[in-house]
Formats: structure tokens, sequence, C-alpha cells
């Protein structure tokens, strides 16, 4: 279909390797990065499944026209702001924060992988540009819950996806509170939220339980879990917790390695204060894992590797990152029915 339409431009107004789109993510109608972006995804996912079972000619055909839209989005898309320099451009942008230009960071997520530099590096400029206009436009900082899944949703996913836990924990205190409905006691995703000026009070409209929204919300739960089996024979396990969280934790957590399904559990703990901060990190499966890079943080200051202990020890090949506005610790380790833990004090 997506190849149809641009062999059949006359009908369907594709132009310029772009496709003509008639829906919320193009604004109502007309040429947008987030469909656009997102079938070029599908067909690149296409072609490998394609080529899983030998049909190598779909395969071509569908690799062929993804890398021609990988091609035209940045010559279609991309615009030269005075303010945030190369960046989506918002013509066309649907839905109420116009956030469907974060759709290159976020989709990553689903084909590629839950770290930083798992965005397409070529438009990883534009992405940060994106979020950060983004962020600029709309008060109270945190807030974008018009609409809860194209809007908190989306910009939480890529605070989350750009380490930027600062942000992130704002934006989290406000969909927890934009879910959570008191009267009965529970949390349910409502289509949209209306907030005052000074943002003292909310009120939620819409569907109340909205699953398209609900799905985006869940999509930013598992960013925070970060349990990323989206490669083949690569798993590994990124929690982000947030700032001024004490725990979060993952119990029969399903996970494929590329071999079998498994499930992990997993709990990680802050401890101490200022000098003596750290955080305890325990991992184990229902079956051997083998080789999993795990990264643990976010800390606001930078650790030093030797603060690092793996059932007791110093793991090789520790390294302390930065990335977004935090720090982290990363290693590789193998992960098996014995529970190992991580363990690192700032």
């Amino acid at each position: 279909w997506i190849p149809w339409q641009f062999d059949h431009a006359n009908i369907t107004g594709a132009k310029n390797g772009a496709l003509f789109t008639t829906g919320e993510s193009a604004g109502g109608k007309g040429y947008s990065v987030y469909p656009d972006t997102v079938c070029m995804d599908a067909l690149f996912a296409f072609a490998k499944m394609a080529d899983s079972i030998g049909e190598t000619q779909s395969a071509t055909l569908w690799r062929d026209r993804a890398e021609k839209m990988h091609e035209a989005i940045p010559e279609n898309y991309l615009i030269d702001d005075p303010k945030y320099g190369r960046v989506w451009t918002l013509k066309d942008a649907g839905w109420p924060n116009k956030s469907t230009v974060l759709g290159p960071l976020i989709f990553t997520a689903d084909t590629k992988g839950f770290a930083p530099s798992d965005d397409d590096p070529a438009w990883h400029a534009a992405n940060e540009a994106a979020y950060q206009r983004m962020i600029d436009t709309y008060k109270p900082f945190g807030f974008y819950g018009w609409a809860m899944g194209y809007g908190q949703g989306f910009v939480t996913q890529s605070a989350l996806l750009l380490d930027r836990m600062k942000d992130a924990t704002t934006m989290l205190n406000w969909t927890a509170r934009e879910v959570y409905d008191p009267q009965i006691d529970s949390f349910v995703v409502p289509e949209g939220v209306q907030v005052t000026p000074d943002g003292h009070y909310i009120y939620r409209t819409g569907d109340q339980g909205n699953g398209v929204q609900e799905a985006e919300i869940v999509k930013t739960m598992r960013l925070i879990v970060g349990v990323d089996d989206t490669q083949p024979r690569r798993l590994r396990i990124f929690p982000r917790m947030p700032y001024g969280w004490s725990e979060i934790g993952a119990s029969d957590y399903p996970v494929f390695d590329g071999r079998d399904m498994a499930h992990i559990n997993y709990s990680l703990h802050r401890t101490g204060t200022g000098a003596d901060a750290g955080i305890n990190f325990t991992v184990g499966a229902d079956r051997d894992l083998g080789p999993v890079v795990l990264r643990v943080g976010p800390f606001a200051d930078q650790p030093a590797v030797a603060a690092v202990r793996v059932n007791g020890k110093t793991p090789a090949h520790a390294a302390v990152e930065h990335s977004g506005d935090s720090w982290w610790v990363r290693w590789t380790q193998d992960v098996s029915r014995t529970a190992i833990a991580g363990s690192r004090g700032d």
C-alpha cells in the first residue's frame, strides 16, 4: 500500500518522496514527518521479516522505498529556525501540542532500542531541537495533557529517551496527577486534561480510559522499567528512575533474548543521601540469560567506577557516562537464575 501510493501519485497526492496524509497526524490533511517516519520504519521492519522467510523480491521492494523515504524526509520536513537551528517543521503538524514532530525520536524505542544513541544519528540534533522547542512552548512546564497520549505521553517518552531526567521527573509527576482519579481511588487515563493557568486545578475530558491515549502512558512506564529486547541477542536493562523516587521494580516481566522467552525480576532502590547516596540494583531471571548490558541511574553528580559493586566486586569494563542531564553507570553482566546485585554510591 505504501509503495502503491508513490506509484499512483496522481491519485494519492504523494510528491517529492513524501506521503500525503488525510488524518490527525497531518493536521487533517497535509505532509507530516510523523506518518512518513512510521511508514518508513514499518517498511524497513517488513523487509527484515520478508528476508527471514526468503521473500527477497518483497524485501527488496520495501527496503528500496524505505531508503528513498529516509532521504526524502529531511529534505521535506527540516527547516532552519533562528532559535533552534535545524528542526522538524510545524507545518501540518497534528494534535493539540503539535507533538507529531517527536515521532522520529519516540518510534526508535519500538524498533531499535531504548538508549539515547538508538535514534537516527543524522536526525539526532533535529530531534533534540524539536524536543526543546516543545518544552519551551507550553506552560506550565511538564504539563502536556491536552491530549494524554499524543501530548503527555509523547513528550515524557522523549524526555526519557534523551535522558533528560530532571525534565522527566516533573512530567511524570504531572502524569500521575492527571491519571489518578480520587473519586474511584484508581488510575484511569483520560483522553485529555484541562488545566488552569496557574496549574492548581485540572479537569479530565473526553473518554475516561481511552485506549489510544492509555497505550502511550503504558509505553512511558515501559521506558522507566527499561527492559529492552528490541534487537535479537542484544538484551539490555536500562531503568530510568526519576529523581525523588525511592524504588522501582519489575516482577515476572516477559523478555525475548533472541532464542526463547524468559521472565525477569528486578528491584532498584535509592540508598543514603548526600555523599552516601547510591542505588542498589538486584536482577535475576527464571533461566540463564547470559551477558546482559545493564545501566543504572540517574545520578546528579559524577560517580566513581570504584564505587560500583556487583556481587561484592567491581565489574570489569564498568563505565561512567554522562547523558542528557545526568550521570549513569553501565556494565555487562551474566544474568542467571541467581539474582545479582549492583550497588553504587556517589
